[in-house]
């Protein structure tokens, strides 16, 4: 089976890209945000860790994670985020693990991971092959603010809480320019889904 890890900055179009990658045949799909959300879920270690480095006003009274506020803590303090990455990331990738056995035991031949955060943890090095998504700097920010509701600064700022995409560049086997229409982008996977499968 081989493993290929889709990445890319905040708001470029990652999703879209594994959607359009995980219509081909004997092709799974497995999201890192999910699995993130899945390991910090009401009663979890991964939950309990977290309100025991950042306080337990980041549970609610429901007994769910406050998103809204470690966003606004890790985005802003670069210690807080790697405090926080030290919490998840193992988590995730134990996640991980487990759903790419159970890839392999339903002979699935080809697993994408899209994993915002593959080259920033150094997990490129464990996937056969790395596509960074790339999107125009403006277009990024008028997705987050229509998408998240964050105002320009906030958009702004989680991008620059991200590895710039010259740095990723240096680590990606392949680069998709998503700056343009899906019938672009669908056309582009398909050379790239061609290179992939032929080596």
């Amino acid at each position: 089976m081989k493993v290929i890890g889709v990445t890319g900055g905040i708001a470029s179009g990652k999703s879209s890209v594994c959607r359009l990658l995980a219509r081909r045949p004997k092709t799974m799909l497995i999201d890192a945000d999910q699995l993130a959300r899945d390991v910090v879920k009401p009663g979890t270690v991964g939950l309990k860790n977290i309100c025991r480095t950042f306080g337990s006003e980041m549970m609610k009274k429901d007994g769910s994670l406050d998103r809204q506020l470690l966003g606004e803590q890790i985005f802003k303090d670069a210690q807080a985020r790697e405090r926080l990455n030290q919490i998840v990331h193992p988590l995730v990738e134990q996640a991980f693990l487990s759903e790419k056995k159970k890839a392999q035991e339903k002979g699935i031949e080809y697993l994408i991971y899209d994993c915002p955060l593959l080259i920033d943890i150094g997990y490129h090095e464990k996937v056969d092959v790395v596509i960074l998504v790339v999107a125009d700097e403006h277009e990024r920010v008028e997705r987050l603010k229509s998408r998240n509701g964050l105002s320009e600064k906030q958009a702004k700022d989680r991008m620059k809480s991200q590895l710039s995409d010259a740095f990723k560049k240096s680590r990606a086997d392949m680069v998709v320019y998503n700056d343009g229409s899906e019938r672009d982008l669908t056309e582009s996977l398909d050379c790239i889904w061609q290179g992939i499968t032929s080596f």
